[in-house]
C-alpha cells in the first residue's frame, strides 16, 4: 500500500503474509512416502523450518506415523511466532 501524508511525502508499507498452499485439504498421504509442504511468504525474514530447509517455498517431508484422518499442517515464522498459517481443511495420512 502506498500512502501520501499531509506533507506530501510518499511512504510505502508492506503487510507481512504467510500462506500455506499445500497440503490444504482433501489430500491423502501415505506413511513412508515423501510429500512436499508448500507455502508463499511476503515481507517475512526466515530461518530454517527444519534442519536444511530454507525459505524457498517448499519442504520435502517424509510422511510419518501415526495414520490419521484429521491431519493439518501449520507453518510459522521463526522471527514472528504469531505469523502462521494452517491447512484450510483436513487431509489424510494413511
Amino acid at each position: 500500500m502506498v500512502t501520501v501524508n499531509a506533507d506530501s511525502a510518499v511512504t510505502a508499507s508492506f503487510t507481512k503474509r504467510l500462506n500455506l498452499t499445500g497440503p490444504n485439504g482433501g489430500e491423502s498421504w501415505v506413511i513412508g512416502s515423501s510429500r512436499t509442504i508448500q507455502w508463499t511468504s511476503v515481507g517475512v525474514t526466515w530461518r530454517s523450518l527444519t534442519n536444511g530447509t530454507t525459505n524457498d517455498g517448499s519442504h520435502l517431508w517424509r510422511v510419518s506415523k501415526p495414520a490419521t484422518t484429521p491431519a493439518r499442517i501449520r507453518i510459522c515464522s521463526v522471527s514472528s511466532l504469531s505469523l502462521c498459517d494452517t491447512s484450510d481443511a483436513d487431509f489424510t495420512i494413511q
